[in-house]
């Protein structure tokens, strides 16, 4: 296994194996049709008549024959070898290109915090017809479900949204007033800044943050209200990074590596940067 520019070429070890012993078969065919055809060519010359001796130019056209044969197959050979590197180069160069770009994926489960993602997920509802009302859904990664949005009514076509866990203070165990119960409004706990062994600077020690809800793999799912009041479940498409390249057998396909998982051409609905 090899890497160029960021892509992992995986070629099949056996399919290269069986390439050169079909490469190896080829020559030895041409070898042997030319050795049948120079032995023919000396039978007919030692069994001619001599009365009437083969003409000369028959004789060299005989031997133009076999020589434009084996140049048109040479070249044949030849022409089909570049047109194997081209297209290996030209995938390679696609390949390479695609690393650090991003692609959509018609799923529903997105990574958020996890597998090298980002801390918010990024994608698009694609809408078949007109809407009175489109919903969002998000999902908590024990399948729970975490909240909806609202978007309204909506044409028909891509709605992309964005979502990011919303973030609170970090809060220490000490109370405003340590001689008062607790109350989330007249005595909350104190926040803690971000080094909590020096006091708070709104410049170098601001109030520590963190996000609500903890990393991992969250489903969004899209409904539509249609006029009749009945809802319909909607592709949902979600933005992936792509970390890496992988270039398959033969050099002609790509499977794109991305913080949810590996991905063929075939899966991609839109490559974006």
């Amino acid at each position: 296994m090899t890497t160029v520019n960021g892509a992992t070429s995986a070629t099949n070890v056996y399919e290269g194996i069986n390439q050169r012993y079909a490469d190896q078969r080829t020559v030895q065919a041409q070898s042997e049709d030319n050795q049948m055809f120079m032995s023919l060519l000396i039978a007919q010359l030692k069994n001619q008549d001599p009365t009437s001796p083969t003409d000369t130019n028959a004789f060299m056209q005989q031997i133009s024959s076999m020589s434009m044969v084996e140049g048109i197959t040479n070249l044949n050979t030849e022409m089909k070898n570049l047109s194997g590197t081209m297209l290996t180069s030209q995938t390679a160069l696609q390949a390479s290109s695609m690393v650090g770009r991003s692609i959509y994926i018609e799923q529903g489960n997105a990574p958020i915090g996890i597998n090298g993602a980002k801390d918010w997920a990024e994608g698009k509802m694609v809408l078949p017809e007109d809407t009175e009302n489109l919903t969002l859904k998000v999902y908590h990664p024990d399948g729970s479900l975490l909240g909806e949005a609202e978007y309204g009514k909506q044409e028909a076509g891509d709605v992309p949204f964005v979502w990011q866990s919303p973030v609170d203070y970090v809060y220490t165990d000490e109370l405003e007033d340590p001689a008062k119960p607790h109350d989330p409004e007249a005595n909350p706990y104190k926040k803690q800044p971000v080094n909590p062994d020096q006091p708070y600077d709104e410049q170098t020690n601001p109030w520590a943050m963190k996000a609500r809800f903890a990393p991992g793999e969250y489903r969004f799912s899209a409904e539509i209200q249609l006029g009749d009041g009945s809802r319909k479940v909607v592709p949902v498409e979600i933005k992936m990074p792509v970390n890496s390249v992988s270039v398959g057998a033969g050099g002609t396909s790509l499977e794109y590596n991305t913080p949810s998982g590996t991905y063929k051409q075939t899966d991609v609905k839109e490559i974006s940067v």
